[in-house]
């Protein structure tokens, strides 16, 4: 069923996965709320169909890899694209699993920046109406007027330590290079999107 529209849908216990803390020093919530929980499941749902469209599409291909940072849209083919499109599959599962206890649902750069673009859109597509709760959901959801649309917040608590965004930045063009001695980011060339966080710690 298709989450765009509002509808009923089998929808995770968003409710009960992410309950909103309310910071008594500051005087106010914080955390993702289940509406932004659901908004965010959702988006990462479509934009995986309109992914697996680019694989089988040369056109919606060309289309879909201008939201990409420049030096990736060359890569967005074959086994890197199958493996890009996967990235959306995975964070579906992990904020259908609750809140993140280590402050981000991304495991690899790809999943960063499919992080990002799922933000972006959500941010445009609730704004527009395009992306809605279905009723009983609306009805049942509680509301938190300060957190439920402030995408700037969502941004900052989830993608602060995303260093693949600096690649969006045409000044920063080049530093994705090894050679580069400024190049001092983990994993921003499009050849290391998929490689776990854990694993280059480790």
């Amino acid at each position: 069923m298709d989450p765009k529209r509002n509808e009923s849908i089998d929808a995770p216990d968003f409710v009960a996965r992410y309950p909103v803390d309310y910071d008594t020093t500051e005087g106010e919530h914080v955390g993702i709320t289940p509406r932004m929980a659901y908004y965010l499941w959702a988006g990462a749902q479509i934009l995986q169909d309109d992914w697996n469209d680019a694989i089988r599409d040369a056109q919606a291909c060309e289309l879909h890899a201008e939201s990409l940072p420049p030096i990736a849209r060359p890569y967005a083919h074959g086994e890197w694209l199958q493996q890009f499109t996967n990235c959306f599959t995975n964070l579906t599962h992990a904020i259908a699993a609750g809140e993140p206890a280590d402050g981000t649902y991304s495991t690899c750069t790809g999943e960063d920046i499919a992080l990002h673009l799922v933000i972006e859109y959500v941010a445009a597509a609730v704004t527009d109406d395009v992306l809605q709760l279905p009723d009983e959901l609306d009805d049942t959801y509680p509301l938190y007027p300060e957190l439920d649309d402030d995408y700037d917040y969502l941004r900052d608590l989830l993608l602060a330590d995303a260093d693949v965004l600096v690649l969006y930045n045409p000044a920063n063009a080049g530093i994705e290079t090894q050679r580069d001695p400024l190049n001092h980011y983990l994993n921003i060339h499009p050849n290391n999107w998929f490689n776990t966080f854990h694993n280059e710690a480790g």
